[in-house]
């Protein structure tokens, strides 16, 4: 499987090719992402991503200064809120 963005195989590889990330990092290795890149790659705001991380929807690290997002828990949280899953 290709390793690069422009083969959106997640929900978040697909946001940010979207939202113009083509010339990034594979996603594979960026393990996690700010505050402000995670909310702006689900499409949310900043507050939205604050308040569904104090509600325990999604998990956050707090192991350095400012709080980091893993790629997987944004998958995770996409995953099990989809319309229709079965």
């Amino acid at each position: 499987m290709d390793t690069c963005l422009s083969a959106a195989t997640t929900p978040i590889q697909s946001a940010l090719v979207k939202k113009g990330f083509t010339n990034s990092l594979p996603l594979e290795a960026t393990l996690a992402l700010d505050r402000k890149r995670a909310a702006r790659t689900l499409g949310i705001s900043t507050i939205t991503l604050d308040r569904l991380v104090s509600r325990g929807v999604i998990r956050v690290s707090r192991a350095t200064r400012k709080p980091l997002f893993s790629v997987r828990e944004l998958n995770r949280f996409l995953d099990t809120t989809m319309e229709g899953k079965a």
